[in-house]
């Protein structure tokens, strides 16, 4: 995922975050900062998943595939874009 992308999604995540603030009662800036925040973290973290389970194939010779299937299973996270 390159820098575009994750701007993109935090921005999406941001008016959604804010959005939703607003419904609750809250601050639309309180929200739109949590959804940015908690979605670059979340980008950041597959990141670097994606990037251990490369690791392991390299090392073990697993397909990358399987790994990555594994993981969306055991986290509930999509790695696996078709």
């Amino acid at each position: 995922m390159n820098a575009a992308e994750r701007a993109n999604n935090a921005i999406i995540a941001a008016a959604i975050g804010g959005t939703a603030a607003l419904v609750g009662g809250g601050k639309f800036m309180n929200g739109a900062v949590t959804g940015a925040f908690s979605r670059l973290l979340n980008d950041d973290n597959v990141r670097k998943i994606r990037l251990n389970n490369e690791e392991i194939v390299e090392k073990n010779g697993c397909n990358l595939q399987v790994v990555l299937l594994m993981m969306e299973l055991v986290l509930g996270l999509t790695l696996v874009k078709c």
